[in-house]
Order: C-alpha cells, then structure tokens, then sequence
C-alpha cells in the first residue's frame, strides 16, 4: 500500500514494544530480560502461518503485518506484545521513505 492509503482508524490495537537488556542474576552471571519501552497505537493483520522444521521438530510459525505511526525508536532487535501473544520483529518497513508510517513483519509462535 501507499502512505496515503493508511489512516488513523487502522490502528485499533495498543501494543507494548520490548527490549532485551542483560542483568546481573545475583550470583555472578548474566541473564537476559525483555522489558517495556512503549506502547503503541498498531493495526495487526495475518498474512501467513505454516509449519517450520527446527531442533528436530515441527514449530508452526504465523507471520503478521503490523501498521503503526513511524517512529524511529522501534529496531529490528525487539519485539511486540499484545495480550498474552508475542510477535519477534522481522522486518521493519518505512513506507515509500516519508517518515509517516512503519509496516513491521513480525512472527508469533517463534521466541
């Protein structure tokens, strides 16, 4: 789609945008924890699912499509929650490279 053909009442849902940081475990080492950096008006659309073989064993894999407002602060290192479900950022497109709105490929059913 064109820049023009989003608007505002696309974006129905509110989603939480995550990053993974490093923490001390308490006990000398280093675990990993995601934590909130914002939330985010986004419109949630399923464009695939399927099946992937991985660690010898069948994963399905749904791929979404997520429109929200551009920002810069979002990367391809994080990822979005909405509920319970988490969507692992794929791909993050800024439409036709005006700085209006972000298409962010993501996948749920994959960590």
């Amino acid at each position: 789609m064109k820049c023009c053909e989003y608007k505002a009442g696309d974006l129905r849902h509110i989603m939480t945008l995550e990053e993974l940081y490093t923490d001390d475990d308490g006990y000398g080492g280093k675990i990993h924890k995601w934590r909130a950096v914002n939330n985010i008006m986004a419109g949630i659309k399923q464009k695939s699912h399927g099946a992937r073989w991985w660690a010898d064993k069948v994963n399905n894999v749904e791929v979404y499509e997520v429109l929200t407002r551009y920002t810069a602060q979002i990367k391809p290192n994080m990822r979005l929650m909405y509920g319970s479900n988490i969507y692992t950022i794929i791909g993050i497109n800024n439409v036709e490279m005006a700085d209006k709105w972000l298409v962010i490929t993501c996948e749920a059913g994959t960590a």
